[in-house]
């Protein structure tokens, strides 16, 4: 019974509640003729009659409610504030009076929504978007333009459902809210916005007028425009205020400033919104804006309220107005305005007639007119007599044709006196494209060209000596090859090296080696003639270029030869520099030239190479270039580019030569450094010890075999075998000087777990020439290490008893130069029997090398020398032929 009375229909279906109170009453009048003929039947039922009346209570006041319920929705519907639609099977069933207010339909019921709309494609675009909407069951919405009875457009926010979820076929509800009001001030606003772009635009106009120099900005940007209500929330936007926040409209409605920017910025929206609202009406401001969370931007707000129905405030349109770029060039311009007065450079503004009609503070300093005198006048009257008519008419019709011209030229001042200067002059075009303005510079050079006649002469001369400089020598090189070629002429270049200038230099100080050079200088102006070139070319080099006037090589060289000889005695000739008496002797290379064309470049490499072959002939020398000498340096090059690489190719391998002691046992070894060429095959040491040396490969190849050999002693000690044996590595004095190089050697140590007392470090006397206190700091802290070191090649050098006492040594090393001829040359004995007594007495441990003969060997026993080192006990052998001899420990003493 309960299922008859359920109400089968929305309660928004007017036309279904209608049916269903005559469905109701139906029901009613039937179960009243029921309960009359239970109660006439003999057998009536009490209790059915007390349901029956009970239920009829039930539906009247179902009924009743259901009654009220129609009539509010009525009343609802009548006194709504927005258009209502009911919609089903694509028709309007019910409307309410406001939506004939709004579109003057008195009714349109049973007639399409489709009228409404401009034509039936748009209508049924929006059907197809509203089921889409609808899709989820949700309400849509929509701001768009439909249209009244007599055409005319109605700017309406529309929302709508389906009155059964997911079926707008059954029908729809609309509400139409007429917003033609908010769209009409949003136009009026962008009208505003219009006006204001078109000041801005002005603005800007002007600004690029001023600047001279600026184009026109573009014209006016679309603004950013927003609404809120008086609650401060806002209620939608455009899509340049959506670009503006990095926010789009729907996520933007219903939001506060306080939501979208930093309190300090939404502070002061919210005030002047307070203010705005106390006193309705527009207001205009300046402010900062965040920009899409990137940065922040100067901007203009330019608000106006809107107003309800009633006359109340009911929220504020605003719009803005992005003033960074006018901000910056007003910035620009003060700075332009600034550099213009306080330029250095002259600056002449004239018209597109060339009348002046502006100028700076600089050039009334430089011209001697002041702004008042030239005002008006044409640029003309700065033209110098010093350039012919010529001269301006191509300056300008280049400036008219090019935009700009810049170069040296003659002005004249108001004394009447002409000054060189360094001008420029610009167009400057209107925004029809045409010629507006000219901008000239002035620069006074003046002074600039005093400075460059002097640069002119010190570039070409050397400002130590006063010799011709590179440049120079360079330069009349050219033309000497030339005129040699063209007249069959031979001449000569000579290149001069001072030998064991840089000794000097170092020892003695730079100021007795720069009064070196110059009497140097002095000497070479004395050895030749005065049509020949004496140059500087750098450091202790000088080079000199002669003209002969034969033309047969013989002459030449002959001439040639006399003449280096003369500069090489020049040279050698002692000197008196500050109570010094120095000798210097020169290295000198010599090529001829104009048997063929070629640079100079190429003669000074040639020079360059014969000068090298003097001082490899033991300087002191003059030697002719040779083309075999560019072979040579060429093989040089190559070898020290593979040599670089010998490391990574792993061509570089340690032998040892075992070093013995006067019983004839192994007590430690040498670690010789080999290098066998993947091309060439085993390379002597001496040929790329001195090349790694000169290249400063030195210090990586040094300290690569330092740590091969702290590998191998490791290997050693791991296996058990000679544990007790020293291994001696040799250490350059570019080793030595590294300011590192203790740290070094003990990062090395430590890697490898190596003990430093199976290590010791074999060094030459020259590393004791530059800094001895530095040196015997570093070796005090290598010792702490327990590392010890011998003194190699002693007597062989700068042998000092001064700096021996003072250093760290353990062993000296008899150089194989005195142990070769010690039989044969009493000197030689000489020397090894005081080594050793030397040795002796201040604590050293002495060793010879170079043992080749028993005969030696007995010697060096005689006079008690410790140990032994060379062929005759062992050559130099691989890292297993070493192990061999320690494990067999077979006496090798003869």
């Amino acid at each position: 019974m309960m299922d008859m009375l359920d109400i089968r229909c929305e309660l928004d279906d007017n036309a279904g509640l209608l049916e269903e109170i005559q469905r109701r009453n139906k029901i009613i009048n039937a179960l009243m003729y029921q309960v009359e003929s239970n109660v006439n039947a003999k057998n009536t039922d009490y209790k059915l009659f007390q349901s029956t009346y009970l239920l009829e209570e039930q539906v009247k006041e179902r009924t009743e409610a259901l009654r009220n319920s129609v009539e509010f929705i009525e009343l609802f519907m009548e006194n709504a504030p927005v258009a209502i639609v009911f919609i089903n099977e694509g028709r309007i069933v019910r409307h309410n009076h406001k939506f004939v207010e709004i579109f003057q339909y008195p009714d349109a019921t049973e007639s399409s929504p489709g009228i409404l709309f401009s034509s039936p494609q748009e209508y049924a675009d929006f059907l197809d978007e509203v089921a889409t909407l609808q899709d989820g069951g949700r309400a849509f919405h929509r701001e768009l333009y439909l249209y009244s009875r007599t055409r005319e457009a109605v700017w309406v926010n529309v929302i709508g459902y389906a009155t059964r979820a997911h079926d707008v076929t059954h029908g729809m509800v609309w509400m139409l809210e007429d917003r033609s009001r908010f769209k009409n001030a949003e136009n009026e606003l962008l009208r505003h916005h219009e006006i204001l772009e078109e000041k801005v635009r002005a603005r800007t106009v002007e600004l690029s007028q001023q600047l001279h120099f600026e184009e026109q900005l573009i014209d006016a940007i679309p603004g950013p425009v927003f609404y809120k209500d008086k609650d401060f929330r806002y209620l939608g936007c455009n899509k340049a205020f959506e670009a503006y926040i990095g926010m789009t409209s729907a996520e933007l409605i219903g939001k506060t400033p306080y939501d979208i920017a930093p309190k300090e910025l939404a502070d002061s929206y919210v005030e002047s919104d307070i203010r705005l609202f106390k006193h309705p009406g527009s207001e205009i401001y300046e402010s900062k804006v965040l920009y899409a969370d990137v940065g922040y931007r100067d901007v203009i707000f330019h608000k106006a309220t809107f107003t309800n129905k009633d006359g109340t405030v009911g929220g504020l349109v605003g719009l803005m107005l992005d003033i960074t770029d006018r901000k910056k060039m007003e910035d620009d311009l003060r700075q332009a305005a600034t550099f213009f007065e306080s330029s250095a450079e002259g600056v002449v503004i004239t018209d597109k007639n060339t009348k002046i009609i502006a100028t700076n503070s600089s050039f009334s300093r430089i011209t001697g007119y002041s702004s008042h005198d030239v005002i008006g006048k044409s640029i003309a009257l700065l033209e110098s007599s010093q350039h012919n008519q010529d001269f301006y008419k191509n300056m300008w019709d280049k400036i008219i044709r090019e935009g700009k011209w810049q170069g040296e030229a003659w002005g004249r001042h108001k004394s009447g006196n002409f000054f060189p200067g360094i001008m420029s002059y610009n167009t400057v075009l209107g925004d029809d494209g045409e010629i507006s303005n000219y901008v000239a510079t002035i620069l006074d050079a003046t002074e600039k060209k005093r400075n460059e006649e002097e640069i002119l002469r010190l570039s070409f001369s050397d400002k130590l000596t006063g010799l011709a400089n590179r440049e120079l020598l360079i330069d009349r090189l050219h033309h000497a090859i030339k005129s040699c070629v063209q007249s069959g002429k031979i001449g000569a270049l000579y290149f001069i090296d001072l030998d064991g200038f840089k000794d000097i230099n170092d020892t003695l100080g730079h100021d007795i080696g720069d009064l070196l050079l110059q009497q140097t200088a002095l000497r070479l102006r004395d050895c030749v003639r005065s049509n020949d070139t004496v140059a500087r070319f750098g450091g202790d080099e000088f080079v000199i270029m002669q003209e002969f006037s034969s033309s047969s090589i013989f002459d030449a060289t002959q001439s040639a030869r006399s003449a280096g000889e003369k500069v090489r005695e020049a040279i050698s000739a002692t000197l008196d520099i500050r109570n010094e008496t120095l000798r210097i002797t020169p290295s000198i290379g010599v090529t001829l030239f104009g048997l063929h064309n070629t640079t100079p470049e190429e003669l000074l490499k040639e020079a360059d190479l014969a000068m090298y072959q003097a001082k490899r002939m033991g300087r002191d020398a003059l030697c002719f270039y040779d083309p075999e000498m560019q072979k040579a340096v060429l093989e040089r090059v190559a070898l020290e580019s593979e040599l670089k690489n010998s490391i990574a190719n792993r061509e570089l391998v340690i032998y040892y030569q075992p070093q013995w002691n006067s019983a004839g046992r192994i007590i430690g070894a040498e670690a010789l450094l080999r290098w066998q060429h993947s091309r060439l095959g085993m390379i002597s040491p001496a040929k790329f010890i001195p090349l790694a040396e000169e290249t400063g490969f030195i210090v990586q190849m040094g300290s690569w075999v330092l740590e091969q050999v702290c590998m191998q002693l490791r290997q050693w000690r791991l296996a058990g075998e000679a544990e007790s044996i020293s291994i001696a590595v040799n250490v350059s004095a570019q080793q030595m000087r590294q300011e590192n190089f203790v740290e070094h050697v003990k990062a090395i140590l430590d890697e490898h777990e190596c003990d430093g007392m199976n290590l010791k470090l074999e060094i030459t006397e020259s590393l004791f020439l530059d800094d001895l206190p530095a040196t015997v700091v570093k070796m005090c802290a290598l010792k702490a290490l327990g590392l010890k070191f011998s003194l190699d090649d002693f007597g062989s050098g700068y042998s000092s008893l001064n700096y021996l006492k003072r250093l760290p040594i353990d062993q000296l090393k008899i150089d194989q130069s005195f142990v070769k001829e010690i039989l044969s040359d009493p000197n030689d004995a000489a020397i090894a029997k005081t080594i050793v007594a030397l040795a002796d007495t201040m604590g050293f441990e002495v060793i010879a090398e170079g043992v080749e003969t028993r005969a030696q060997l007995d010697f060096l026993q005689s006079i008690h020398c410790d140990l032994y080192q060379g062929y005759l006990l062992s050559r130099p052998v691989p890292v297993d032929a070493f192990v061999e001899l320690l494990t067999t420990q077979a006496s090798r003493m003869p």
